[in-house]
């Protein structure tokens, strides 16, 4: 409901801070698409929080991994993917299915940001001026 209203007011920037976090993973999984679809349709920036990669790497264009307050990596899904930062792979550890023995010393969960859509000219910036 959140979002609807968000939108309603037609900003050229909308910040979602785990608008799907409170949801059972059926209607997650269905709202993530129609919001994917939405944000296609309407080329909105959309700066969008979350601490679940799987979403992060299905709703993204750019993943900014966030730690101690700072950005540690900027890349499009394909690329976090094949990220070398042992930071970038420990989040990528978690998300093999059943490898319990992975080493538990990975660090704790960190905010992380991401455009969920095209910006509004269409294109993403190389960088980020401030890291």
């Amino acid at each position: 409901m959140g979002v609807a209203r968000a939108l309603a007011a037609d900003p050229p920037l909308l910040l979602l801070d785990e608008p799907f976090g409170a949801l059972d993973p059926l209607t997650r999984a269905e709202l993530q698409r129609e919001f994917a679809a939405l944000c296609r349709r309407l080329n909105k920036t959309v700066v969008f929080v979350t601490h679940d990669l799987r979403e992060a790497l299905l709703l993204a264009s750019r993943i900014a991994l966030m730690r101690d307050g700072r950005i540690q990596l900027l890349a499009a899904p394909h690329e976090f993917l094949q990220a070398t930062d042992p930071y970038a792979r420990a989040y990528l550890a978690t998300l093999r299915v059943g490898n319990f023995d992975e080493d538990r010393t990975a660090p704790a969960s960190r905010q992380v940001f991401r455009d969920t859509c095209a910006y509004g000219d269409g294109e993403a910036p190389d960088s980020i001026s401030e890291r």
